[in-house]
């Protein structure tokens, strides 16, 4: 199996995509679970995203079972164990998700910020996911999780992405501000572009 990504227009193109290797057929598939990431060809991330809002309201009605018998301190680590921790797994990589994909995903970490702090359902809770909790919705998380990786890349100067990231002080020789700051390579000009890893 293999999994062919592209965009819409070139997906129609080669809709019945195959290949004989060793005389063993390998016919493309419309997704791929890799490492419980479920990647689709068009990188849209709708099933994924659809799978873990899934499995996030199961863990939370599980949880309210137990929530007459618990103080809010450790419903907060059961939230965090059970749910957060699905969600925050390979966000940096789905969380350039279209932002219809990113609202179902932040109404999971809403309701299960109204169980732990015992809100009714209509109540706003996202300035005390923020502060109290200190929680991030999936959009935050994902710059900050990149914003890490960069600092780390850049601090600690990890050889495997020497290729990536040049300082402008290499590309030119002249005396600017922003001598020190990396060199940009590659800006996405589509959308399509915008919400690849």
């Amino acid at each position: 199996m293999v999994l062919v990504v592209s965009n819409h227009h070139n997906l129609e193109e080669i809709k019945s995509f195959s290949r004989n290797i060793n005389e063993v057929t390998v016919y493309a598939s419309a997704e791929l679970k890799c490492l419980g990431l479920i990647l689709d060809s068009r990188l849209t991330w709708k099933n994924h995203i659809t799978n873990l809002v899934k499995k996030c309201y199961m863990r939370i009605r599980a949880i309210y079972s137990v929530r007459s018998y618990s103080t809010p301190e450790y419903l907060k680590v059961l939230g965090q164990s059970l749910v957060l921790s699905l969600i925050y797994y390979m966000c940096p990589v789905w969380g350039l998700t279209s932002q219809k994909n990113l609202n179902l995903v932040e109404k999971v970490i809403r309701s299960l910020a109204r169980l732990v702090l015992n809100k009714r359902k209509f109540d706003t809770i996202a300035e005390e996911i923020a502060t109290d909790l200190k929680w991030f919705f999936p959009s935050d998380l994902n710059q900050y999780t990149s914003l890490c990786l960069m600092y780390k890349i850049v601090t600690y100067k990890i050889d495997y992405f020497n290729d990536y990231f040049t300082p402008n002080s290499l590309i030119h020789p002249y005396y600017t501000r922003l001598r020190t700051n990396l060199h940009c390579t590659g800006v996405p000009r589509t959308n399509y572009g915008t919400s690849t890893f």
